[in-house]
């Protein structure tokens, strides 16, 4: 979500919110619903701690999706380092097509895969195929003796934990909070919202401040649910940067041409 369309949300809702309390009181003197204030609190509270409840899950849920999708990130780069380094241990001719390989990996993951993540979009079958090759071209490795069998099998363990943070990262450009998650938290705001309206307050004013800054608060959480709801396509996505720390290490241990 953009920025600016976010912020003209979260005024717009404090805005309504705000608009609520004098429309209302317009409508029904506040001496009026004096009464309901013994009925209205007690539902507030229970309403707002169920609420309250429900949208710390939620918040605490997508957390820890985002961060570990940055971590996985962080590991994937890694790995690809770290085959990088062990392949070392084997000669030139079968170092440096694998190296070279894993130089292409960064670059399509950097280039082509991140900004088609951003999209939401299914990444292509471009990446598929040069892990393809990798897993050929190691397997592909006949090492002799004990010290290159040793470094094959980091090789090949090190291969097997590259493929599986990618595949972790493809699919966590999918998981999002299901549709019915998100009207349970919408309902629930707007509930919230109405009933904070029904108290009867001698100042408007300082009943408008209260359910402003209850209508914001409820923005601003929805607004970062949304943001950290999916990893690689929200507003405050996971960027390559791990990527482009192993892409310059790369390059500088490549013999230039």
């Amino acid at each position: 979500m953009d920025s600016w369309l976010s912020i003209m949300l979260l005024a717009v809702a404090v805005v309504a919110a705000t608009a609520g309390v004098y429309l209302l009181r317009r409508w029904i003197p506040a001496g009026k619903l004096q009464p309901n204030n013994e009925v209205v609190g007690p539902m507030v509270g229970l309403v707002g701690v169920i609420y309250a409840v429900l949208m710390a899950f939620v918040t605490v849920t997508v957390w820890e999706k985002w961060y570990d999708a940055e971590v996985r990130a962080a590991q994937e780069a890694n790995q690809v380092r770290s085959v990088f380094r062990d392949v070392a241990a084997f000669p030139d001719s079968v170092r440096r097509p694998i190296q070279q390989d894993l130089k292409r990996y960064t670059e399509v993951v950097i280039e082509v895969e991140w900004p088609i993540m951003a999209t939401g979009e299914d990444t292509p079958r471009i990446q598929s195929a040069l892990m393809d090759d990798l897993w050929r071209r190691v397997q592909s490795i006949q090492p002799v003796g004990d010290y290159q069998t040793t470094w094959y099998a980091a090789v090949v363990d090190r291969m097997n934990q590259l493929t599986n943070a990618r595949q972790l990262r493809m699919l966590s450009c999918h998981a999002a909070v299901p549709p019915i998650m998100w009207m349970f938290l919408i309902v629930g705001g707007v509930v919230t919202i109405a009933l904070t309206l029904m108290f009867s307050i001698d100042s408007h004013h300082a009943h408008a401040t209260m359910v402003a800054a209850v209508a914001g608060t409820i923005a601003f959480l929805l607004y970062l649910i949304a943001a950290l709801d999916l990893p690689y396509s929200g507003a405050l996505q996971v960027d390559p940067e791990a990527f482009y720390h192993t892409l310059h290490l790369i390059t500088a241990s490549l013999p230039q041409r």
